[in-house]
């Protein structure tokens, strides 16, 4: 999308390195634990943890429960071009080996996402490499998780980053 001109600038942001996340959505009739956020380490688990969005914001039971489990990973990881029904089998078997008494019936739904740029790989000297807000075309302005370094990534730090990149851009 930058013009011919502004090669060296895309040169530097395609210079930065992500991981991506396989992200399997689970829809279920009830929840699997009464936490928002579960780090797993389990033998016969292969997850990192579990997130139950609606243990933090609730939603009339008759909606559902839903939660979501990620899986950070290279992009040309076997998991991450696996197709995604059984991705979402080794997920949903995980999950259950955490919550031994969810049965497939507790299930209503599920869906699996990717993003190739979910997390990115924060290497030695990361903070030279960062790029500002405001890219050296007239207008056009970006933030995204790369700005939160050396922070980690929080809903909290994506708000104020796009509130600074907001004022950068009424400035």
């Amino acid at each position: 999308m930058l013009p011919p001109d502004e090669s060296a600038f895309a040169a530097r942001l395609r210079g930065i390195r992500y991981l991506g996340v396989v992200c399997v959505l689970l829809k279920l009739a009830r929840p699997i634990s009464r936490y928002f956020w579960l780090n797993v380490n389990h033998p016969n688990a292969r997850i990192n943890g579990i997130v139950e969005y609606t243990n933090l914001n609730p939603i009339p039971e008759a909606a559902g429960h839903f939660a979501y489990v990620p899986h950070y990973t290279h992009t040309d990881s076997a998991l991450y071009a696996g197709a995604d029904e059984n991705v979402f089998k080794e997920t949903w078997l995980a999950v259950k080996h955490i919550a031994a008494d969810l049965t497939d019936a507790d299930l209503t739904g599920y869906r699996v996402f990717r993003d190739p740029y979910a997390q990115a790989i924060c290497t030695t000297g990361f903070a030279n490499a960062q790029l500002g807000r405001r890219a050296p075309i007239d207008g056009l302005f970006f933030a995204d998780s790369t700005h939160l370094y050396p922070a980690d990534r929080t809903q909290a730090g994506a708000i104020a980053t796009a509130c600074a990149c907001a004022g950068q851009m009424s400035a």
